[in-house]
């Protein structure tokens, strides 16, 4: 059974030779701070050790908000009041005016490049960072927000719950600052791709919620809107007399299947819907296949109508690999 020190011994017992040296955030401690100062001086902090940075500085003031809402209102609500001190005594009153929700989540969403930065940042030995992630989900996606997360969720990601239930720790005690063990976690489509030892320590200790940069489905799809008004109309006016259901393919087997390639694309199109959904896009018509009769839908033959395949070319461009379609006929 491995044995567990109490903290006090933690702190005080002296490092094993070779051990590297702790590894401090560069995140200023805030020490109680964010309640103990007045929102004038509270601002004036946030200013300075924050350098200045808006958006440094609306991110702290955010996850304070978004954290403490519901359980603490009075408290979310000077988090809002530090919020327009700060933009009066930096001079933004251009921001003053937008004072409301969405403007404050937008102010707290990240680029992939800002998120890959911070995992970066707070990796103790180079050697750890988790490059393939990086590469393969974080650089390329924009739109990661900054928000409290349920840990029980987490344990939905299999790999995560393995390594909970295994009991596996991946760094020392002596490796670890007792402070960085609250870093942000970094949650990609339900899996957590940096912080098994933090977040798995925060489940043991029966922490409930912790802070984490998290990416949602960037692009989600209205399953009932086929793109084409005209058909919509059809279909709901003579809904008995077609067959409808959605299939899920990758883009290329949609592409492949209305010889995507026989038609002229509009590249500028492409362009902007890929910005769209690289920023996150709701109600995005299901790219559709209409076909004359089964038979020609169930020997693979190509469809007598489509509609979607630059919104597919764009999703295949920023990397969605499945895509749900709609079949008629």
């Amino acid at each position: 059974m491995k044995h567990v020190k109490l903290f006090e011994e933690f702190v005080t017992e002296k490092k094993p030779k070779g051990a590297p040296d702790f590894h401090h955030s560069d995140a200023p401690d805030a020490e109680g701070r964010f309640r103990d100062l007045s929102i004038k001086d509270l601002a004036a902090w946030l200013i300075k050790t924050r350098k200045k940075d808006v958006k440094k500085i609306s991110g702290s003031l955010t996850q304070q908000y978004v954290f403490n809402r519901n359980d603490d209102p009075d408290y979310a609500e000077k988090m809002q009041k530090t919020r327009k001190e700060v933009y009066k005594q930096l001079g933004r009153e251009d921001l003053i005016d937008k004072m409301d929700e969405s403007v404050i989540l937008e102010f707290n969403t990240y680029t992939g490049d800002e998120v890959a930065q911070y995992i970066e940042d707070i990796t103790p030995e180079e050697s750890d960072i988790p490059d393939y992630f990086i590469d393969k989900y974080i650089k390329p996606n924009d739109g990661w927000q900054l928000k409290q997360i349920k840990l029980k969720d987490l344990l939905k990601d299999k790999d995560f719950k393995d390594y909970y239930n295994s009991g596996e720790e991946r760094y020392d005690e002596y490796e670890v600052d007792p402070n960085d063990l609250y870093n942000d976690l970094v949650v990609y489509k339900g899996q957590l791709l940096d912080g098994y030892s933090r977040a798995a320590k925060m489940l043991r200790d029966g922490e409930k919620t912790a802070g984490a940069y998290v990416l949602d489905e960037s692009v989600k799809f209205d399953t009932k809107s086929t793109g084409r008004e005209d058909w919509d109309k059809d279909l709901k006016k003579h809904a008995g007399e077609f067959t409808q259901f959605e299939v899920n393919m990758s883009p290329d087997e949609f592409l492949k299947r209305v010889q995507a390639d026989r038609f002229k694309q509009d590249s500028a199109k492409i362009k902007k819907y890929a910005s769209q959904f690289k920023r996150g896009a709701k109600d995005v018509p299901t790219p559709t296949m209409w076909f004359m009769n089964k038979f020609q839908y169930e020997k693979g033959l190509a469809p007598s109508f489509h509609d979607g395949s630059h919104r597919v070319l764009a999703l295949k461009e920023i990397g969605v690999e499945e895509i749900p379609v709609k079949i008629i006929y």
